[in-house]
């Protein structure tokens, strides 16, 4: 069985049997979309703070920051599908918004349709606004993280 992780403490072996209705875990392995099945490789048991951390970065998801596929780009607009709803957004970039892939600068016109982006910023008079936009998701180019769907509130 895999680790319980979160909230800064370090992973613990779990058993099965330590996992409880209601709990929120985290499964990595091999799925089966014709049978619907995932064969587990690792099991990870959630603690609540990283639940509670998850469920509030949802809740800013299109308020405070967007992360999705550019599907596309208009003058200072890009239009992407979202990552937590597939649903599209648009963010307009200024001339305070900054541009990066990975640890490098780029420009809007190095932005193609396709790429993973994560922008941050606010929604000002109804339109989002975008004060960063980094290429390959997350700060550095990280991968975008896990988050669980449907996760029980904590």
């Amino acid at each position: 069985m895999g680790r319980g992780y979160g909230g800064g403490n370090s992973p613990q072996q779990i058993k099965a049997t330590d996992i409880k209705v209601g709990d929120v875990v985290t499964v990595m392995g091999d799925t089966d979309a014709t049978a619907k099945t995932v064969t587990a490789r690792a099991v990870a048991l959630m603690d609540p703070q990283t639940v509670a951390q998850i469920h509030a970065m949802e809740a800013n998801f299109g308020k405070t920051w967007l992360q999705g596929k550019v599907t596309a780009i208009d003058g200072t607009k890009i239009t992407l599908t979202g990552a937590l709803d597939n649903a599209p957004h648009t963010a307009v970039a200024d001339e305070n918004t900054t541009f990066r892939k990975r640890r490098d600068p780029v420009t809007l016109a190095d932005i193609q349709v396709g790429d993973t982006v994560r922008i941050d910023g606010a929604v000002k008079d109804g339109v989002f606004v975008a004060t960063s936009v980094n290429v390959g998701g997350m700060m550095g180019g990280g991968e975008s993280p896990s988050v669980p769907r449907n996760a029980p509130p904590q």
